[in-house]
């Protein structure tokens, strides 16, 4: 019992055990007390970070299935399976194992129908593009990177949103990626445990405005994972949704 608790603090930092057991069995004087002293938002951040750098590490032990599949204005274009895991280089490698994706025209038999889809193809590579650029954006927000809060952070671009008084707050990290971009953190309140997390972005500028939800879960050892991820781009109808499944140790 006395490791299974170690590992507990020591894998899932933010879970803060010995703080939720106490406020959940405290008298309400002694309640009001311990929120009193509640962490900061520079000490929920820098625990945040702690969290984030140690899940990293102790997700290179597994492997996971990836499913993307991105829509234009409702209708399905595509739908990608990849296997994932971490290389001996410390990046995250990449099988695909079932891949879908919208048919091309047929060429015109006329000359007139020819210069139609012609135009009708260079449209949809242009489209195709701008969802591979999107499904890529995913990858550079989810997960969030430790060292580009602390940039924020010492930016002065850190701040805190209540959104349910005693319950939830969020964390916001401006300018976290891109110039004028935020990234929201959800945090329970007073486990410290990290929820979900919403990005405010664009893609080739302000105008091309992007927003991604983000539902967070954690491993049984602790290891936090962005279990879904979806995109919304209005101003072109696309919406892209990532999710993460299957985990699994590797076999070592």
């Amino acid at each position: 019992m006395r490791n299974a608790t170690r590992k507990l603090v020591v894998c899932g930092s933010l879970l803060a055990p010995p703080l939720f057991v106490a406020l959940t069995t405290a008298t309400p004087a002694a309640l009001a007390q311990a929120q009193a002293q509640q962490p900061t938002p520079q000490e929920r951040a820098a625990m945040l970070r702690q969290w984030l750098q140690a899940s990293e590490q102790q997700m290179r032990a597994y492997e996971w299935i990836e499913t993307t599949v991105v829509s234009k204005d409702g209708e399905q274009k595509s739908s990608t399976q990849k296997r994932c895991y971490y290389g001996a280089d410390g990046k995250v490698q990449k099988v695909v194992l079932n891949k879908t994706a919208e048919e091309k025209p047929t060429p015109g038999i006329l000359p007139l129908g020819r210069i139609v889809n012609r135009v009708a193809e260079h449209k949809k590579e242009e489209m195709t593009d701008y969802m591979k650029g999107a499904a890529e954006l995913v990858h550079k927000y989810v997960p969030p990177v430790s060292g580009l809060i602390q940039q924020s952070i010492n930016a002065g671009k850190m701040g805190m949103q209540m959104l349910e008084p005693g319950r939830r707050v969020r964390l916001t990290f401006g300018d976290y990626l891109k110039p004028g971009d935020s990234l929201g953190v959800d945090i329970e309140l007073p486990t410290n445990r990290l929820l979900a997390v919403a990005v405010a972005t664009y893609l080739d500028s302000p105008g091309d405005a992007v927003a991604l939800d983000v539902t967070m879960s954690v491993l049984p050892d602790g290891t936090i994972f962005a279990a879904r991820t979806s995109l919304a781009a209005k101003a072109k109808g696309l919406n892209v949704v990532v999710e993460n499944s299957g985990h699994r140790r590797i076999a070592q």
